[in-house]
C-alpha cells in the first residue's frame, strides 16, 4: 500500500517561541499547582497580617480568575487576535513535535468527507491530536476539529487557550453538531481508562482501551460517515510518569475526565509540557458505516460489526507500520 506524507514538520529547530506555545497549550496544570502553593502565604499575609501588597495580589488574582471563569470560551465569539494566538500555538506545537501525517489511501480519504477520525493511543496526553486542528490540517476535503475531555473547558485560562487552538469538548452533542455541519471530528476514545493502562517503555507494549468503547461507532453509523483509524508513533517518549493503580483514583478520573497521575515533561518539570520528540500520525483507509439512519434505530448488532472492523483495521495499521517507525519490538494490546 503506497503511503503519502501530506504534512511534515520534521527538522524544525525548536526555539523559545515553541516552548512558550507549549506552555500556553498544555502547561496550565503546572501553573495552577504553583498558584496553589503560593495561595496559603498570600492569604496569611494579606488577610491575617493585612499586608497591602499581598492583598492587592489576591484581589487581582481572584478577579482575573473569576473573569476568565465566566467569559465565553467558544471560538466563534472570540476576537481575531485570540484566534490568531490559537493558530500560532497549533503551528508551533506541530513543529515542536516534528509531526508527520502519513496517509495510506489519500484518494479514499478525500472522497470520505466528513469522517470520524479515531486516534490511538491516548498515553499520558494524546498530544498528536493537534495535527487535526483545522489551523494546520492538510488532508484534502476535510475540515477538522480535535475533540478533548470536557474537563479542559472548566478551568479558567486553560479553557480559552484550548478553544483558541480550535479544540472542542468531546461530548455527544458537540460531535453530532460537527458532523451535521460537515466537520470531521477527531477523538481518542480510550480516555481515562486507557491512561490507567499505560506501560513504561521498557515493558515493550502499548495498551489501548477500546473493546468497550463503542459510542463513537453508533454516532458514526447514525450520520452515515466512515470511521478512520489513526495511530500515532512516538507518543510514548513524551513524558516520564507514574500511575497509581487504585480503583478510587480511576473512578475519580472517569468523573473529571483526567487520570490522576504523576508525570514529568521537558527538563523534568512536573506536569509541564512534553519533551520534544517526533510524532508520526499514520492515517488508515476509511471504514464505511452504511447509510445514514436515526440514532435510536441503530442496533447493537450493527455497532458490534463496525466496531470489530475498526479494531481489526487498527491492528493491521499498527502491524504494517510498526517496524518502519521504530516500534518493531513493541506489542499492541487491545483491552
Amino acid at each position: 500500500m503506497e503511503q503519502k506524507i501530506v504534512f511534515d514538520k520534521s527538522g524544525c529547530k525548536v526555539t523559545w517561541s515553541h516552548t512558550l506555545a507549549l506552555w500556553l497549550w498544555i502547561g496550565w496544570i503546572t501553573v495552577y499547582l504553583v498558584l496553589l502553593m503560593v495561595l496559603p502565604p498570600l492569604l496569611y499575609f494579606g488577610l491575617y497580617l493585612q499586608n497591602a501588597a499581598c492583598k492587592s495580589i489576591l484581589f487581582y488574582l481572584t478577579t482575573t480568575l473569576f473573569v476568565f471563569a465566566v467569559l465565553p470560551c467558544e471560538r466563534k465569539v472570540q476576537p481575531q487576535w485570540a484566534k490568531d494566538i490559537g493558530d500560532w500555538i497549533a503551528h508551533r506545537a506541530c513543529e515542536y513535535f516534528s509531526i508527520k501525517v502519513v496517509l495510506e489511501d489519500e484518494e479514499a480519504l478525500s472522497k470520505a468527507s466528513p469522517a470520524f477520525f479515531v486516534l490511538e493511543p491516548h498515553d499520558v496526553l494524546p498530544l498528536s491530536i493537534i495535527s487535526f486542528s483545522d489551523a494546520v490540517s492538510s488532508i484534502k476535503g476535510h475540515k477538522f476539529a480535535g475533540c478533548i475531555t470536557s474537563f479542559c473547558f472548566l478551568i479558567p485560562f486553560m479553557r480559552h487557550f484550548y478553544s483558541w487552538a480550535r479544540a472542542v469538548p468531546a461530548t455527544k452533542e458537540v460531535i453530532n453538531d460537527l458532523l451535521f455541519s460537515g466537520v470531521s471530528p477527531c477523538i481518542c476514545p480510550g480516555g481515562v481508562q486507557e491512561a490507567a493502562l499505560i506501560a513504561p517503555q521498557a515493558a515493550k507494549e502499548i495498551n489501548v482501551y477500546l473493546l468497550k468503547r463503542k459510542g463513537f461507532v453508533k454516532i458514526a453509523i447514525s450520520h452515515g460517515v466512515p470511521i478512520v483509524p489513526v495511530f500515532c508513533f512516538g507518543l510514548q517518549s513524551s513524558f516520564d510518569f507514574y500511575v497509581i493503580k487504585n480503583s478510587l483514583l480511576k473512578w475519580i478520573g472517569r468523573k473529571i475526565g483526567f487520570m490522576p497521575m504523576i508525570f514529568f515533561g521537558a527538563h523534568g518539570i512536573p506536569y509541564g509540557p512534553a519533551k520534544s520528540c517526533p510524532y508520526v500520525n499514520v492515517v488508515g483507509a476509511p471504514i464505511p458505516t452504511g447509510a445514514k439512519k436515526p440514532y435510536k434505530e441503530v442496533t447493537d448488532t450493527e455497532v458490534d460489526v463496525i466496531h470489530a472492523a475498526y479494531i481489526e483495521a487498527l491492528k493491521a495499521l499498527y502491524e504494517r507500520n510498526k517496524a518502519k517507525y521504530g516500534y518493531g519490538d513493541i506489542k499492541l494490546n487491545i483491552h
